[in-house]
């Protein structure tokens, strides 16, 4: 729960508040990016050997993805503008890849904007069963045999919710994809590092959340290259 920057155009922006509204048929504001790394505090634990016995088809050596952090850096934390201060912008018509590979989902956690197309393929020769969820509530729960068509989902929750990816075949596979109302987010890289493209100038809530530690937060004002950094957990 490559990473996916996307870009857009706006008319106008005017910050009030800290918050930021524009129209996305133009852009005044290109070249304003926000760049930054993920730390991690303290002792990292130790990634896990997934069990995988139970299906030949899948990875031998699979290891837990649920806390990946190498050299001090943490990986797959979604950095984003807060959802509703960004303004108004179009869904991307462009899916965003979600696969089934070696028994785990890939990448594990991925960015997507409401109403963007979700494409999960199957590339095992073993059959998954994707469950997804919003939250508690199964969102939909279908077989996906090997060989199947990709399933592509475009309605993945509302901006601020996570739409979550298990398989009840495999019981440790999991994927996570917040949802957002504007594509000013990125995913940290196994160096910890991301970063946000074209955002217009402005004073924003900078949000960072991990699948296991959750959310933090910081005030930001964008205006060129601008550095930040968050520390987890």
């Amino acid at each position: 729960m490559s990473n996916t920057i996307l870009t857009i155009s706006a008319l106008s922006a005017l910050t009030m508040g800290g918050i930021l509204s524009m129209s996305t048929s133009a852009h005044s504001q290109k070249g304003n990016t926000i760049v930054g790394e993920i730390s991690f505090t303290g002792s990292a634990p130790t990634r896990k050997s997934l069990n995988t016995s139970s299906d030949s088809a899948c990875k031998s050596k699979a290891l837990s993805e649920e806390v990946i952090v190498t050299k001090g850096k943490l990986k797959d934390v979604h950095v984003r503008i807060k959802s509703g201060t960004a303004g108004k912008h179009t869904s991307p018509k462009a899916s965003i890849k979600v696969a089934q590979d070696g028994c785990v989902y890939s990448p594990h956690v991925i960015g997507a904007m409401v109403g963007q197309p979700v494409a999960i393929k199957n590339k095992d020769q073993t059959m998954h069963n994707v469950h997804a969820y919003i939250g508690k509530e199964t969102w939909f729960n279908r077989s996906q045999p090997k060989g199947a068509p990709d399933i592509i989902e475009t309605d993945t929750g509302e901006a601020g919710e996570v739409f979550e990816l298990k398989c009840n075949v495999h019981a440790w596979m999991h994927n996570f994809i917040p949802i957002t109302d504007h594509p000013y987010f990125d995913v940290s890289s196994t160096d910890g590092k991301f970063a946000i493209k074209n955002v217009p100038a402005g004073s924003y809530t900078l949000e960072a959340w991990h699948p296991k530690y959750g959310l933090k937060s910081q005030r930001i004002t964008v205006s060129g290259t601008t550095k930040t950094s968050f520390q987890f957990p």
